[in-house]
């Protein structure tokens, strides 16, 4: 009889079982990061800027944005706009804006500029436009990847990069030519970047450690004696006057031309806005507001030095502010940090799960597996074909083809995420994915041929094999997921988060719903129902890999040449105890096959890699029983199995122990034995006896057979009924049920 269909499969190589205790630790560890990431933010501090609303009870505090935007600005529709990254805010939701949006190769903004309700924002590689529609990239609007300014109005766009390129943007039409003048040297080093502005009646302003008017194609140094050799830095236009930071605070009037300095105690100035006749100013130490005469400060919006980084008012007339916070701050009144999500606390209970998971299995795998070397696995696999009737030059084309996969999909990611640009890394990795899809496909398309003893039903052999391509595709989804997951959040419509979350969440997909399937198809199998069983094995295959359970299923189902078939395929792809487990239960297929040499072979094969496991040598006496010869060599070889098995070894197998005794019986009853045989039948169809109905009739199955050799009529018939009950459908209920087979050895 077989070995068990429920021992639990060790793994064929140690990396094999470091490698899953290493992915379940690492989706552990990264789902316990994600949720404990709110706790861990609350107790060490972790700058960051948020957004305020000035209201008649204080500041309030928007929700979180996606990204820490210090430059703010309102859109005449009332949206605010903030970056860098770009993101937008309704009033009640923020949007975060990336390359996907803009179709460019990098989602970081360098500026950006509002005109009425249009965007329009400078990236790395491109000019982008957004009429609230859609964004409209212009490529040939900047000359280098540094453009650090840019200002909009009335339809037309001016953007300046590091080395003193305008680009303006007239009627539909981008020209792009130097800033020059007398003293504009952009050779030189400079202490900040240059920033362009606008006043009220359309002048364009340009500050480069000094200020310059726009006139015609000329450019006028209005910089007063006092500012000339101090590093000067726009801060904003408001009120009519343009702002600048020096060693002090100054403002120009933009009309008038006239310059004015002040001591508002604000220390560095970052931006300024106005509203309802007040400038609002936001600096290093605070926000302050200036109605003409006096620098008045305003409540201060957090206690992380209170660093405000940018300043707006909305059209209708409030404030809003962005300041530099930390989760340890004290708000102001009423603005109360944003609650985070609570279903998130639920990820740390699952990454835990996950990683006590991981070592369960391991050390389940470690207890019934030897570590062996890879020349050991290549010696027994050598062993193993010849034994199962394979030329040893069978041994190693698969191995080398899961290799090659395994390395074409590391080499593809560790290269891929090297790349510059998004485009490229995904090209590159569709090229291989293409490939491997490719593949799999041809591979599975290709049709098996028929043959006249294919049964009709669950475990039929399958004609296409979509299984290897299903893999795939999986696999090729993952690798995109790892590489572009922005792409994938877009096409799927979710958030990006969700989009990184699938990696994990298949990867537990895939850890958790094979062994259920496969739990559940044992249970059929404990109670003979074959093709349930089958057909459950076959979905919790993910590939068409062959495995020793499906043969043997097809064994126990009295589907010999089927058996004899999926076995073989175990064993010319398999490797360690899977392969030695295939390669027994192959000698038992054999047996009833009446292929005893074959079966012989097979058996001493499996001693050879396998000398602890005492099935061969309950094989080897069946074999003989089955043959009706050499009943005093049978009997040795049962004693053997029962003595190697009582002895405890990493191989033995107590399910098995009743087999072992009813194939003793039978050859003490050969040998005119009867008393202790019906002994042995006692103790093996006793407490101990196996639970599932086809391991109990192939017990059963083997007790007739004793009683038939004993000349024991009535006891034979009541252990073949009783194995055809079990088993009625089964291999050992329908041996039982042929009346001629019980009575050779008579």
């Amino acid at each position: 009889m077989p070995a068990s269909v429920d021992r639990p499969r060790p793994r064929s190589w140690w990396l094999k079982r470091f490698g899953l205790l290493a992915a379940f630790t690492l989706t552990g560890v990264a789902l316990i990061a994600i949720g404990f990431l709110p706790a861990v933010r609350s107790f060490v501090r972790m700058p960051h800027v948020a957004v305020f609303h000035r209201t008649a009870a204080g500041w309030q505090r928007t929700s979180p944005p996606p990204n820490s935007g210090e430059m703010i600005a309102f859109s005449r529709s009332g949206t605010l706009w903030s970056c860098c990254g770009l993101q937008s805010f309704d009033g009640q939701r923020w949007r975060d804006y990336t390359s996907l949006d803009f179709g460019t190769d990098d989602s970081r903004v360098q500026a950006f500029a509002l005109d009425g309700g249009d965007v329009w924002a400078a990236t790395a590689h491109a000019i982008v436009h957004f009429d609230g529609k859609r964004w409209r990239k212009y490529p040939e609007a900047i000359a280098n990847q540094d453009v650090c300014s840019i200002v909009a109005d009335a339809g037309q766009v001016w953007a300046l990069d590091q080395r003193g390129n305008l680009s303006h943007f007239d009627r539909n039409r981008w020209s792009v030519a130097k800033a020059q003048a007398s003293g504009l040297d952009w050779n030189a080093e400079q202490n900040s970047d240059p920033r362009l502005a606008l006043g009220p009646d359309g002048s364009l302003w340009l500050v480069r450690d000094a200020v310059w008017k726009a006139q015609g194609a000329d450019w006028v140094n209005l910089t007063p004696p006092e500012l000339a050799k101090q590093d000067v830095r726009l801060v904003g236009v408001a009120g009519g006057r343009l702002w600048l930071q020096g060693e002090r605070l100054w403002s120009l009037s933009m009309k008038a031309q006239s310059w004015q300095s002040y001591d508002a105690g604000a220390g560095e100035a970052y931006a300024v806005t106005e509203s309802s006749g007040i400038v609002y100013l936001a600096a290093k130490s605070g926000a302050f507001s200036f109605d003409g005469n006096q620098w008045r400060p305003l409540p201060a919006l957090s206690s992380h030095k209170n660093w405000v980084h940018g300043v707006a008012s909305a059209p209708d007339g409030s404030l809003w502010a962005a300041a530099l916070v930390d989760d340890h701050d004290i708000y102001a009144a009423g603005a109360k940090p944003p609650r985070p999500n609570p279903a998130i606390f639920a990820l740390p209970l699952i990454g835990m799960f996950l990683i006590l998971a991981g070592f369960i299995v391991f050390r389940y795998s470690l207890r019934q597996s030897r570590f062996r070397s890879p020349k050991k696995v290549l010696q027994d696999r050598a062993i193993a074909l010849e034994a199962a009737g394979f030329p040893p030059s069978e041994a190693s084309a698969q191995s080398r083809a899961k290799i090659g996969a395994v390395v074409l999909f590391v080499v593809v990611i560790v290269v891929a995420s090297r790349l510059p640009s998004r485009n490229l890394r995904v090209w590159f990795s569709l090229l291989p994915i293409g490939l491997h899809v490719a593949s799999s496909l041809i591979t599975a398309v290709k049709k098996r041929t028929p043959s006249p003893t294919d049964p009709i039903g669950p475990g039929a052999p399958r004609r296409i094999d979509w299984r290897g391509t299903l893999v795939a595709v999986a696999s090729s989804l993952i690798l995109l997921v790892v590489l572009v997951p922005d792409r994938i959040a877009k096409a799927l419509g979710m958030p990006r988060v969700w989009a990184v979350a699938l990696f994990p969440l298949g990867l537990l997909l895939v850890a958790v719903l094979p062994p259920i399937l496969r739990h559940l198809a044992m249970r059929s199998f404990r109670q003979a129902k074959y093709g349930r069983a089958l057909t459950l094995l076959d979905l919790s295959q993910l590939s068409p890999k062959p495995t020793p359970t499906r043969g043997t299923v097809m064994f126990f189902a009295d589907r010999l040449l089927e058996a004899e078939a999926a076995l073989r395929e175990t064993v010319k792809a398999a490797a360690g105890p899977e392969q030695f487990r295939a390669l027994e239960n192959l000698g038992f297929a054999w047996i009833y096959l009446r292929r005893y040499t074959d079966a012989a072979r097979a058996f001493e094969g499996v001693m050879k890699l396998a000398p602890e496991n005492p099935g061969p040598l309950s094989g080897m006496a069946q074999a003989l029983l089955e043959r009706g010869a050499e009943s005093t060599k049978a009997l040795e070889w049962a004693d053997r199995a029962l003595s190697l098995n009582s002895q405890g070894g990493s191989e033995a197998q107590p399910e098995r122990q009743s087999e072992m005794l009813a194939t003793r019986a039978w050859a003490l009853a050969r040998l005119d034995r009867a008393r202790e045989g019906e002994a042995a039948l006692a103790e093996a169809l006793g407490p101990e006896a196996p639970q599932s109905a086809p391991a109990l009739a192939g017990v059963l199955y083997l007790a007739a057979m004793a009683m038939a050799a004993a000349q024991r009529r009535s006891a034979q018939n009541e252990y073949s009924q009783r194995a055809q009950a079990l088993d009625p459908e089964g291999l050992y209920g329908s041996l039982s049920a042929q009346p001629g087979k019980l009575v050779f050895s008579s």
